[in-house]
């Protein structure tokens, strides 16, 4: 019985990160967002899941970008690995503006023992600007 509740708390916290197709809605309103996943080696080997509200909706490997139409208001953005559990940002979203979030691994984390601390973590940071001709 012991080893049965074992497997299963271990099959709970391991569960599997899908993607969900991005679908936007006409006539809402939309915020600009970019990703940056830092290219550092710890966490190198893995790919973490970029989504908000309870859904993931996008992959990125170390030292890559992606720029996405996030719902205008109050969102929760969620990264995590495939197998570690998830850390958010909440972010206010407002129409038209553009927001920039590094993807970086989480300082706080042991390797092996993502089920209990976050493998990675989202910061807010400023967007860079158009460089000068």
């Amino acid at each position: 019985m012991k080893r049965s509740m074992i497997l299963f708390a271990f099959a709970l916290m391991t569960g599997c990160t899908t993607t969900t197709t991005l679908q936007q809605t006409p006539n809402k309103a939309y915020g600009e967002v970019t990703f940056y996943r830092t290219n550092q080696l710890q966490g190198s080997v893995s790919d973490t899941y970029i989504g908000w509200n309870g859904n993931y909706y996008h992959t990125l490997s170390g030292g890559e970008q992606i720029t996405t139409q996030v719902p205008a208001g109050f969102v929760n953005l969620t990264v995590k690995a495939k197998v570690d559990i998830a850390n958010e940002l909440a972010l206010e979203v407002k129409p038209n503006q553009r927001y920039c979030v590094s993807v970086e691994v989480n300082p706080e984390n042991i390797v092996l023992v993502n089920w209990f601390v976050p493998g990675y973590q989202l910061k807010s940071t400023p967007c860079p600007t158009g460089s000068a001709g």
